[in-house]
């Protein structure tokens, strides 16, 4: 009988480990939320202890150093170091607080753990607060902080008395020598170099290239060859890294992300994406009435991460929390990382393919769903219960687990935990998840909820969507004639798509070597989930970045598979090629449309104007309204409908008429008059009318040829032009104005 070699059994399912073990390699581990069930010994048990205690000392000493900062910084009034410890605090203290009295758990499977407990705590606190209608959180942060505080102190002095004693210099000097290395591969000193090097001077040329004003193809225009030097030569380092020890590709892989992730944090003033003020707003919903107000109910009782990040905001003296919005891909993409990696530890055999995979699964995603959203910390609950479920014990503990991450997805997003449960559904058939009934633990909770407020997103579902093409197709505009789309779009959604195809046939390559391995099959057929759900509901045309997004771990984790450690040389060239062209399309696509996407300062403080009127007068109706498409960072409205962005749809075709000289004219009186209906159609209510031009919608309209840069200019200069409206911000040159209606100068307004 042919005894199958040990990558290819990494592919198989493990042995039926105990009941109470963690990992699937748990005769090795240990790595068990209970303790292993039978030690073979002391020196075992003792050597599992010793492997897990630097990481113990780090998480539980490094909150409670973070928590003792963020007090101190409180009472000094330091506002800059309270932000930044407090929050570091709460989203690492209370989550690894119930680990840290585990001895057994290793480093990936803690760090997932404390992710999860971590917004759990967040999260259903804060709705826990808002649900009783008692919004302190103040209390409930100290609350948490009595429970947590104990354990960190108990879990270092355990850890403290597991560190392994320190080797002689002579063990030390054998231990060194017996790793040895491939006889062609680089020296680790040199990537090492290439990892530094490369992070300076990515981060030199951010540093130096503030304020950068979004264009087309966003900062890659602007940023200098040093940062395109620096990125090489990271995704250099990784291609070659020589050796085994897994910190060092880590690091590397970190790097690559937080470059990626940091730089436009930066150099741009803003959010890159314009739905951010959105969210920010719901939050500042929940700080200021203690819950959600917003006029969709859809918002309002699928709040569980705005809840958490209010409370979040309020413990570590976040007033706006816009900068915590610019600043939140590098974050959500730590845990991103976190959480991948511990799914690659559950489907590939060593920590380099892993950390491969980690890094194909950063580059293949340009989608942008790494925003200040919940769709952020959706995918990351999701990516760990994928691993939590591919662990092979039944400890209550996992299932328990499984439950609080199933709960938090259901409670933060709408169509996030159907695609997780219907991917556990594909595993539990190929029996790579056990107990088979594991799915209920995270569809259960989503029906549950869904069902509990069908009237809230009743209006969503319509069963003729079901099996329609045209679901697959994400959101289209139509150009107006005359007009063209400007080369960007079709750039961006074609490097997308070409990253998407390279990683796909990457996998594909790997299907083939391991054609006859169940498991390969299973994660092969996990992508195909969310286009079983897509063609029963479209989700807006946006459900297919949704099935894009949760299917690129899957393909990450396949095509990592064909990239073996122990090739150098010239069979490392395709590891470079294909990261080095994923770099690229990853830059087109996720910065080609910065000029719309990015948040603009002076849109901001334009909205916010607005509605800082509609909070002085609450009894007045507030009407705005955006001159052209596209999206700016306006915010939904609030129960008592102020302020009210209005929409009028034949707006773009009247701005793009042939007829420009009388277009303009009749524009501003067309779109007055129909503002002024709008306004009167209450009359217990006085109004109050604003328009804002924006040079967002302007490339809106020229991006999907719908209007002018010319066209949109003349309607700028008529509203400018006309006597009954003003111009109470005017950000000057082609920046954004706001215009408010003076009905005093309007014929028949009263």
């Amino acid at each position: 009988m042919v005894q199958p070699d040990a990558e290819t059994t990494m592919w198989l399912k493990p042995r039926r480990a105990s009941r109470r073990a963690w990992d699937p390699d748990e005769a090795e581990s240990h790595d068990s939320p209970t303790g292993p069930s039978e030690p073979d010994s002391l020196t075992a048990q003792q050597a599992a202890f010793e492997r897990t205690a630097v990481a113990r000392i780090a998480l539980s000493g490094g909150s409670l150093v973070l928590l003792t900062a963020g007090a101190t910084a409180a009472a000094l009034g330091a506002k800059d170091v309270r932000v930044g410890a407090l929050l570091a605090f709460f989203l690492l203290g209370p989550g690894s607080a119930p680990w840290s009295l585990n001895r057994f758990v290793r480093l990936p499977a803690r760090l997932t753990l404390t992710a999860v407990t971590g917004f759990s705590i967040l999260t259903f606190g804060s709705l826990g607060m808002i649900s009783a209608h008692s919004w302190h959180p103040t209390i409930a942060f100290l609350l948490v902080t009595c429970v947590t505080v104990p354990l960190h102190i108990i879990g270092v002095r355990l850890a403290f008395r597991d560190l392994p004693p320190r080797p002689t210099t002579r063990a030390r000097g054998v231990r060194a020598g017996s790793a040895r290395t491939h006889p062609y591969a680089p020296p680790t000193w040199l990537s090492r170099l290439c990892v530094v090097a490369g992070a300076a001077l990515c981060m030199r040329q951010a540093a130096t290239h503030r304020h950068v004003e979004p264009g087309w193809g966003g900062f890659t225009h602007q940023i200098g060859f040093s940062w395109y030097l620096g990125l090489a030569l990271i995704i250099l380092a990784i291609a070659l890294y020589p050796t085994k020890r897994e910190p060092d590709l880590a690091i590397a892989v970190l790097v690559l992300m937080l470059i990626l992730t940091l730089t436009p944090a930066l150099v741009y003033d803003g959010p890159k994406a314009q739905t951010a003020e959105k969210h920010v707003d719901l939050i500042q919903q929940i700080r200021i009435f203690h819950r959600p107000v917003a006029d969709i109910d859809v918002y309002n009782n699928w709040d569980g991460f705005f809840a958490a990040i209010a409370w979040l905001c309020e413990i570590a003296g976040i007033a706006d929390p816009i900068g915590l919005a610019r600043f939140w891909p590098p974050l959500i993409g730590v845990f991103w990382l976190i959480t991948i990696r511990y799914l690659a530890e559950k489907t590939l055999p060593t920590a380099h393919q892993r950390w491969i995979a980690v890094a194909l699964a950063v580059l293949a995603n340009p989608i942008g769903a790494d925003y200040f959203s919940p769709q952020s910390v959706g995918f990351m609950t999701g990516v760990a219960i994928y691993g939590l479920a591919l662990a092979d014990y039944r400890s209550r503990v996992r299932l328990g687990v499984l439950f609080t991450a199933g709960s938090l997805l259901t409670v933060s997003h709408q169509l996030s935990p159907f695609i997780v449960g219907g991917v556990l559904v594909i595993l539990s058939l190929f029996r790579q998840v056990r107990p088979v009934w594991t799915p209920a633990f995270i569809v259960g909770p989503a029906l549950l909820w869904s069902l509990t407020h069908w009237g809230s997103v009743s209006g969503f579902v319509n069963l003729n969507d079901i099996g329609m093409l045209q679901n697959f197709s994400p959101p289209k505009t139509q150009n107006a004639p005359g007009l063209a789309r400007l080369p960007i779009v079709g750039e961006t959604a074609g490097s997308m798509f070409l990253g998407l195809v390279l990683l796909g046939l990457t996998a594909a390559v790997a299907l083939i070597q391991a054609r006859r391995i169940r498991a390969a099959w299973a994660y092969a057929c996990c992508p195909t989930i969310g286009l079983v759900l897509i063609a029963i509901n479209p989700y807006g045309n946006e459900g297919i970045f949704r099935a894009t997004l949760f299917a690129i771990p899957w393909l990450a984790v396949l095509g990592a598979r064909i990239f073996a450690n122990s090739q150098f040389g010239w069979r490392r060239l395709p590891l470079f090629l294909l990261s080095a062209t994923l770099v690229g399309t990853f830059l087109v696509a996720a910065f080609g449309l910065d000029a719309i996407n990015v948040i603009r300062r002076p849109d901001l403080d334009a909205y916010r104007y607005v509605l800082a009127q509609a909070d002085a007068q609450p009894r007045e109706k507030i009407v705005l309204l955006s001159l052209g498409s596209g999206e700016l960072p306006f915010a939904l409205a609030r129960e008592n409908r102020s302020p009210t962005e209005i929409i009028l749809p034949d707006l773009p075709k009247k701005i793009a008429s042939s007829d420009q000289a009388l277009a303009d004219e009749s524009l501003v009186g067309n779109v007055t008059a129909r503002l002024v209906a709008f306004g009167k159609e209450d009359p217990s209510r006085p109004y109050r009318l604003y328009v804002v031009w924006s040079p967002v919608t302007m490339y809106y309209g020229q991006a999907y040829g719908l209007t002018s840069r010319m066209q949109f200019e003349s309607v700028r200069a008529a509203f400018h032009a006309s006597p009954y409206w003003s111009a109470v911000q005017d950000d000057g040159g082609t920046g954004t104005i706001l215009f408010e209606f003076k009905p005093d100068r309007y014929p028949g307004s009263t």
